[in-house]
């Protein structure tokens, strides 16, 4: 094989590596933030109930 074609695809295995990291991360930070912006608005929820009484 030419080392050009095994410079190009390991080139192109980084790309696709990076990317599907990149994605990954993405989800995680948005899947943590849903969840702390749920946690938030439970216990704001909980705390009116309780100064309500």
């Amino acid at each position: 094989m030419a080392p050009e074609a095994i410079v190009c695809m390991l080139v192109s295995i980084l790309i696709i590596w990076g990317g599907l990291i990149a994605s990954v991360t993405a989800l995680v930070q948005r899947g943590h933030r849903e969840a702390r912006e749920a946690q938030a608005a439970a216990t704001e929820e909980v705390l009116r109930e309780l100064l309500d009484d």
